[in-house]
């Protein structure tokens, strides 16, 4: 999620969190928590308690998808779709005469591909949801729906640090990102901070919107350029407009028509 490779282009900036810090307001991506978990609700139960022991804690969900994402909606239910298909066809391969063929290798292969397809096939459903508001009250954590993208709510929120793996959040300027990771020694957050960001990536908030926009991001998904050399155009040129008049085989008058669009609309208030 977020701006397409981002994250990997930071590696330089990126340390792992102290999480034995108290006293911190955070603020959490409810639906980074939803898909880092799934159906896994002990062990969500688990890390929420650990942290309102520690901190403020408080959870935004999003209430709809933008309509300048519904394609980008579109496409992960007709992903989610086709995964559950294939499960389904697996389940029944596991039932058959062939399966009971399979030697142990190939049995941990299969078993192996059918996880991976059961992820791609999850979603978050109505029960899971109902689940999720019931474990936040019973644990006194706050939480709100957000009218606008969850993203934009946190970024306005003044928290100390941001529960999330969108690196959208930088673009918008939290205080420091949070990303939540699975490691040997289980559950891990990376840091960024976001003063530390603003130094390494050399460019200012405008330029960072226009970044989004060149890579490819959540509500603008094809990548014009690759993320370094957006950076790089950015840095050399200034602006988006001159870059236009540059790469005009690449970055067309229709495409600063599109950022103009989204600043007015997605990207207005941040």
């Amino acid at each position: 999620m977020g701006v397409r490779g981002l994250l990997t282009y930071c590696k330089g900036i990126i340390k792992h969190a102290n999480m034995d810090t108290t006293g911190f307001h955070i603020g959490i991506d409810a639906y980074s928590l939803f898909f880092l978990f799934r159906e896994k609700r002990e062990e969500c139960k688990s890390y929420l308690e650990g942290l309102a022991k520690l901190h403020t804690v408080e959870c935004i969900l999003d209430t709809r998808a933008q309509k300048e994402k519904e394609d980008i909606v579109k496409e992960r239910k007709e992903a989610r779709k086709e995964a559950s298909v294939q499960v389904k066809e697996l389940n029944r391969f596991q039932e058959s005469d062939v399966y009971d063929g399979l030697d142990e290798a190939q049995r941990k292969v299969l078993e192996k591909h059918m996880d991976m397809k059961k992820r791609d096939a999850w979603c978050v459903h109505k029960e899971y949801m109902r689940w999720f508001i019931n474990l936040l009250e019973s644990l006194n954590i706050s939480y709100k729906y957000a009218e606008e993208e969850a993203d934009t709510v946190l970024a306005k929120g003044n928290y100390d640090a941001v529960i999330s793996s969108d690196s959208d959040l930088l673009i918008h300027g939290v205080t420091r990102l949070w990303i939540p990771r699975g490691s040997q020694w289980g559950l891990q957050h990376n840091e960024i901070h976001g003063d530390m960001f603003m130094q390494y990536m050399k460019l200012n908030r405008e330029q960072l919107y226009q970044l989004s926009f060149l890579a490819g991001c959540d509500i603008q998904p094809k990548k014009i350029f690759p993320i370094e050399e957006a950076v790089n155009l950015l840095r050399f040129y200034g602006n988006i407009n001159v870059i236009q008049t540059k790469k005009p085989n690449i970055l067309s008058k229709a495409h600063l028509n599109e950022y103009k669009v989204l600043r007015e609309t997605a990207w207005a208030s941040t």
